[in-house]
């Protein structure tokens, strides 16, 4: 005769065990997501891109390490390139992007014949590659570009004029502060012609101070200015003797 001595284990039981193990599941997995996710992406590289790695080489060997260049677009038939520079976030030091866009026109100097100087519309991106919970974005911050185009008001240290430009210089020269890329990256610039704070709120300090630590440049140009501040910067530039010009959309 033998006897089953097994005892069966509670439903209730049963449930709150499998309840924990869900918990524990729910708090864990994301982590082990993540972790997962982050082993996957690759760390940026310093690559090159065909027909324009000469160019990208020479960047790097002048900047170094720690800015890369991403796959340009080149439209050969409308003669435009977007160039796309980016850093890692922590890395940030925009004046290394300033740096690569002063090596860039250095290589388009010395190299005369390079399909980029006939006549190309040239853009150059700044980017910001930051993390987010398991993942890379990669963000827009500013650019440079050879090109240029204005129909509107102007004043310089005398007087209220009307502008018309629409212009491709020989290198990149046009400069934006914007979206967190400050002026003062190209302070010190001996070849920014033009620098554009639309979308800065600029006042008249803040004009005067990048026209006082880039003199190279020849024009400024602002947005959402009150007519009501011309007499003040007439003044101010009257005081360094500037020549610059103000390119001006005026608030609306």
């Amino acid at each position: 005769m033998t006897s089953d001595n097994k005892k069966e284990i509670p439903l209730w039981l049963v449930s709150v065990w499998v309840s924990i193990g869900i918990l524990i599941l729910m708090v864990v997995w994301p982590m082990i997501s993540n972790s997962i996710k982050e082993a996957s992406i690759k760390p940026l590289k310093q690559v090159t891109h065909e027909r324009v790695a000469d160019m990208e080489q020479y960047v790097y060997d002048k900047v170094g390490p720690d800015i890369y260049f991403q796959e340009p677009e080149i439209n050969e038939e409308e003669h435009t390139v977007v160039l796309k520079l980016i850093q890692n976030e922590g890395d940030m030091d925009y004046s290394r992007f300033n740096l690569a866009r002063i090596a860039i026109n250095d290589y388009l100097e010395q190299n005369p014949d390079y399909f980029l100087n006939d006549e190309y519309y040239i853009d150059l991106q700044y980017l910001e590659r930051n993390k987010i919970p398991g993942d890379y974005v990669d963000s827009w911050i500013s650019y440079s570009s050879n090109h240029f185009q204005f129909d509107g008001e102007s004043i310089n240290r005398s007087m209220n004029n009307w502008e018309k430009i629409d212009y491709v210089y020989d290198n990149i020269c046009i400069v934006k502060s914007y979206n967190g890329m400050h002026s003062n990256a190209f302070f010190g610039s001996d070849d920014v012609l033009v620098m554009d704070l639309r979308g800065t709120q600029a006042t008249c300090g803040d004009i005067i101070t990048v026209i006082s630590n880039i003199p190279s440049l020849q024009y400024v140009y602002i947005s959402g200015w009150e007519r009501e501040n011309n007499e003040q910067l007439v003044s101010a530039l009257q005081e360094i003797g500037s020549d610059v010009i103000i390119l001006i959309e005026y608030k609306r």
